[in-house]
C-alpha cells in the first residue's frame, strides 16, 4: 500500500469508519479506462463515496473527518485551527 493510501486507511480506523478496501496493482490497475474515470492522474487513493468521488489523500482525510462526526479529531467549527490543519 501505498504512503497516501496508508494516511488514509490510518484516518478511517483511527475514526471507526467503515470502508471496502478494493487492492490495486500501480501502473497496471490504475492505468485502466475504469480507474482513470475516478482519477485521471492514475494514482492512489481514491473513494467513492456514494456518487462522490475524490482523490488526494489529504483531501480524502479531511472529509473522512469531517463526514464522520467526530469533532475532537478535525476541528470544525475553529475556523483558524482547520485553515492551519489544511494548509500541511
Amino acid at each position: 500500500m501505498s504512503p497516501p493510501s496508508n494516511l488514509v486507511e490510518a484516518v478511517l480506523l483511527h475514526l471507526g469508519v467503515n470502508y471496502e478496501l478494493v487492492e490495486t496493482i500501480p501502473y497496471k490497475d490504475t492505468k485502466t479506462e475504469k480507474f482513470l474515470k475516478l482519477n485521471p492522474y492514475g494514482q492512489v487513493p481514491v473513494i467513492e463515496h456514494g456518487d462522490f468521488i475524490l482523490n488526494e489523500s489529504k483531501a480524502i482525510a479531511r472529509y473522512i473527518a469531517r463526514i464522520s462526526g467526530d469533532k475532537t479529531f478535525y476541528p470544525h467549527q475553529d475556523f483558524k485551527k482547520v485553515s492551519k490543519l489544511d494548509a500541511l
